[in-house]
C-alpha cells in the first residue's frame, strides 16, 4: 500500500504544501472538504488555507450537511526545507455538544433574570403586607389606649391610671420605633424587616447566647434558621416559615413553650440514664456470662430484663403531660 493510500484511509483530512501554495499530497477527505468549501479540488493551498483560517489559531468550518472541522495548520522540515502542513479534524459531535451547552447557558441566563425580577417583586409584596400589619397594629394599638383613657376620663374610679399611662409609653416608643431596655426578659424587637431580624438573632449569637426565635410570618424565615431553635406557628404560619423552623405549634398556644421546654429537658434526661443503664446491664451480663453465672436462658432473661426497664423509665414521662 502506498503512502498517499495510507494517508486516504485516515480520519482526518491532510494536505502538505511548500511556500506558495503548490501541493504536495492530499488525502481524500480533505479533497473531499474542499470541494464543499470552495467547488473544487485543491489547486493552491495557500488560497485554500486563507478560505479556511478567517483570522482564527484554530478555525472552525460548519457545512450545510451538519458536519464540522477543526483545522490545525504546522511548519515542519523535511529534507533541510520547509514544508507546510494542514490537518482538519471532524468536530462535529464535539461542536454539536458545545452549541447545546451554549444554548442552555443562554437559558439559565434568562431564568436567572427572571427569578431576579420574581424576587424583587417578592420582597415589594412582602414589604407591602408588614407594612399593612404595622399599620393594622397601631391602629388596634391606638385604638385600645384611646378607648382606655376615655374610659378613664368618663370613670376614674373604675380604671387603673397606671395601665393607661403604660399604653400611652408603649404606643409613643413604638411610634419612634424605640426598643425596650437590655436589662428586660425576654427582650422584644418590633417591626422589623427580615434581614434586620436575623442580624438581631446572629448577634446574640455571636455574644455565646441560645436563642430561640418564635415567628409565623415570611419574614421570619432567616430569624428562624438562624436561631438554636426556631418555631413556627403551624395555624397562622405560612409555609416558608413552618419549612425554616426547627418545631411547629400546631395548636398556635404560646403558653404551651415553657412546659415543651420542661418536657424537652426531662426526655434528654431519660435518654442520658437509659443510656448508662443498658451500658451498665449488658456489661454486666457479658461478666457474668464470662464466670458462668449467666446460662443462655438466664442470659436471654437479663438482657429483656434491661430492655423492658429502658421502655418502663421512658414510659414515665407519659405522667408529666398532666402536669401541663
Amino acid at each position: 500500500m502506498s503512502v498517499k493510500e495510507c494517508m486516504d484511509e485516515l480520519p482526518v483530512g491532510i494536505c502538505f504544501y511548500r511556500d506558495g501554495g503548490l501541493t504536495k499530497l492530499t488525502n481524500l477527505k480533505m479533497e473531499s472538504i474542499a470541494q464543499k468549501l470552495t467547488g473544487s479540488s485543491i489547486s493552491d493551498a495557500e488560497s485554500f488555507r486563507e478560505a479556511v483560517s478567517q483570522s482564527e489559531e484554530a478555525p472552525v468550518l460548519s457545512f450545510e450537511d451538519g458536519t464540522t472541522y477543526s483545522f490545525v495548520h504546522r511548519t515542519e522540515l523535511l529534507d533541510g526545507k520547509k514544508i507546510n502542513e494542514l490537518i482538519a479534524f471532524d468536530v462535529t459531535e464535539e461542536y454539536r455538544l458545545t452549541q447545546e451547552l451554549r444554548e442552555k447557558q443562554h437559558r439559565a441566563r434568562t431564568i436567572n433574570a427572571r427569578l431576579k425580577a420574581l424576587n424583587s417583586t417578592i420582597q415589594y409584596i412582602i414589604m407591602d403586607k408588614e407594612t399593612l400589619r404595622i399599620k393594622m397594629h397601631i391602629h388596634d394599638s391606638l385604638g385600645k389606649t384611646l378607648l382606655m383613657t376615655r374610659r378613664y376620663l368618663a370613670e376614674p374610679e373604675k380604671t387603673d391610671l397606671k395601665e393607661v399611662i403604660s399604653l400611652w409609653g408603649r404606643n409613643i416608643s413604638m411610634l419612634k420605633n424605640e426598643e425596650r431596655e437590655d436589662w428586660q426578659e425576654p427582650h422584644f424587637v418590633s417591626f422589623h424587616h427580615a434581614e434586620a431580624k436575623m442580624k438581631i438573632i446572629m448577634g446574640y449569637s455571636d455574644k455565646g447566647e441560645a436563642i430561640c426565635m418564635i415567628g409565623d410570618g415570611v419574614n421570619d424565615a432567616l430569624a428562624l434558621t438562624s436561631a438554636n431553635a426556631g418555631i413556627a406557628m403551624g395555624g397562622i404560619g405560612s409555609d416558608i416559615a413552618i419549612e425554616s423552623a426547627d418545631a411547629v405549634l400546631v395548636s398556635d398556644e404560646i403558653k404551651r413553650l415553657p412546659y415543651l421546654f420542661d418536657m424537652m429537658q426531662k426526655v434528654m434526661k431519660k435518654i442520658k440514664v437509659n443510656i448508662i443503664a443498658s451500658i451498665i446491664i449488658n456489661l454486666s451480663a457479658v461478666i457474668l456470662s464470662a464466670f458462668g453465672v449467666l446460662t443462655p436462658i438466664t442470659g436471654a432473661l437479663w438482657h429483656n430484663f434491661g430492655s423492658v426497664f429502658v421502655v418502663v423509665n421512658a414510659a414515665l414521662l407519659l405522667r408529666k403531660k398532666g402536669e401541663e
